[in-house]
């Protein structure tokens, strides 16, 4: 059987893909080696981007998101600033949902258009011709071959697909790492980021659940060399590069700061253990498409460097991907045609994330006063908050060709102004 399309990674690019694909009318397999739904480590948040991105497939979000109604933001010398996280309309600007439900939501929506689904198939090696794509897998303790005039890649930090397209010497370990808990607590609207002085240029998250329970992490650089603080000097392993355990002693101590404790108490009640996973922050246009193999999501490298978010992005580059195969040409063309889109809408910001992360979110002085001017008044605390979850564009400043009148009006996600769902 020869598919339009094979995705390898049935997470939230690789379902998104398979949804877009299938509602342009292509033949697409989605493949993936865990059964759904299944859990996946990760902070839960959804920017207001990866929130209108979900409306765009149709999926009804409010009913299985947690709305984040408040947002407190915490110094590295203690100041705490408390912002509205929604606007005046009352659109959302962020929602919290667990991976094991979004996930799910997010695949059978790709099925519901059309997309078919195999799941217990572990991707095992490719070999590209001038036509097509044989794809070998692995499962049922069998081997199988798909045929498929494209592949998508969307699966994640250490693609198999990715090293399968440009090689073991290409593959590189992703500079920034996340640790991440569930603790029961009740119900909320309060979703915390701490600028700890111990964790800079990283920071740490409180991200409230539906239902009740958050999600307590840290996201931080492995490589002390970034970090403006000498605290993880001590937590360095033999190769110079923060460790697992140094990780874990990291985040057993951001668990014991007052801002935590205020909220999961002083004997709190675990409902996970600690899970870490690696996040790859460092996007490269030219290792986006190896023939008719195109990378998505976290195999794409393209989670932003400065929050370490990349649903959103996963999102994105799932359906930039998939238009890039449905407008149709040559290889050749379709592999251009993906990399200016992505070029377009994530280059410029994902550049400037990554300055903010190197540069500016080393000093605790700059992100004090940063804190105090976003502060100021109503205007900039509303566009503060529309700025960091990612309402507009990350470096929209510094990218006149996207101003526009009534740029910097708000819209939020669950708003009048509609994406567009894909139909069928």
């Amino acid at each position: 059987m020869r598919h339009d399309v094979v995705v390898v990674g049935g997470g939230p690019a690789g379902a998104a893909a398979a949804a877009h694909c299938a509602a342009a009318g292509l033949d697409v397999l989605v493949v993936d080696k865990a059964g759904f739904p299944r859990d996946k480590t990760c902070g839960d948040g959804l920017t207001a981007g990866a929130l209108r991105e979900l409306e765009g497939l149709g999926i009804d979000v409010p009913k299985i998101a947690q709305q984040v109604r408040r947002t407190e933001v915490i110094g590295p010398y203690g100041t705490r600033v408390t912002f509205d996280a929604t606007l005046a309309s009352g659109a959302w600007l962020i929602g919290v949902v667990a991976r094991f439900e979004l996930d799910e939501r997010v695949l059978g929506r790709a099925v519901d258009l059309g997309a078919s689904h195999a799941d217990g198939l572990t991707f095992s090696g490719l070999s590209q011709g001038r036509d097509g794509v044989d794809v070998v897998l692995d499962g049922a303790g069998a081997t199988t071959t798909v045929a498929a005039r494209y592949v998508i890649g969307a699966d994640g930090a250490q693609s198999r697909v990715r090293t399968a397209a440009f090689g073991p010497s290409e593959t590189r370990m992703p500079g920034m790492q996340a640790l991440r808990q569930y603790f029961d607590t009740p119900e909320s609207d309060l979703l915390t980021v701490t600028f700890r002085a111990d964790l800079l240029p990283g920071y740490g998250w409180i991200f409230p659940l539906p239902g009740g329970g958050v999600n307590i992490g840290v996201g931080v650089q492995r490589d002390p060399a970034h970090h403006g603080v000498e605290t993880l000097a001590a937590l360095t392993n033999d190769k110079g590069r923060v460790g697992l355990r140094g990780l874990a002693e990291l985040y057993r101590r951001f668990l014991a700061a007052p801002e935590v404790r205020e909220r999961i108490g002083s004997r709190p009640e675990a409902a996970s253990r600690i899970q870490a996973w690696p996040i790859p922050s460092d996007p490269d246009l030219a290792e986006l498409v190896a023939g008719r193999v195109l990378l998505a999501g976290d195999a794409a490298r393209v989670v932003d460097p400065m929050t370490g978010e990349g649903i959103g992005q996963a999102l994105l580059t799932g359906r930039l991907a998939a238009e890039a195969i449905a407008a149709g040409g040559s290889a050749d063309e379709v592999g251009r045609r993906y990399r200016r889109l992505v070029a377009r809408d994530l280059g410029a910001d994902l550049r400037f994330a990554r300055w903010m992360m190197v540069h500016a979110l080393r000093h605790r002085r700059g992100i004090e006063w940063g804190l105090r001017l976003a502060s100021a008044n109503d205007w900039t605390r509303r566009n503060f908050m529309r700025w960091l979850y990612e309402d507009y564009p990350r470096a929209f400043v510094g990218t006149p060709r996207r101003w526009r009148r009534h740029s910097m009006r708000g819209v939020g996600a669950f708003s009048p102004v509609r994406t567009g769902s894909p139909r069928r």
